[in-house]
């Protein structure tokens, strides 16, 4: 998973782009990503976005 900062363009500052190169672990057998997967990308798109535009997941799950 490689991070990297939302494009710098008005009017999109709500915009997050996760890179994620697909391992084969993750594939089935015509190696297209098994939609079970899906789930973890979710997931780590929504901490990417929380990280660049709202708070941060770390500071979130440690509030009381």
């Amino acid at each position: 998973m490689k991070r990297t900062p939302h494009p710098e363009r008005p009017g999109d500052d709500r915009t997050s782009v996760l890179k994620h190169r697909v391992a084969f672990w993750e594939t089935d057998a015509m190696g297209v990503m098994h939609h079970a997967n899906y789930v973890n990308l979710l997931e780590m798109a929504r901490v990417l976005w929380m990280d660049e535009h709202d708070v941060p997941y770390r500071e979130w799950v440690s509030q009381d």
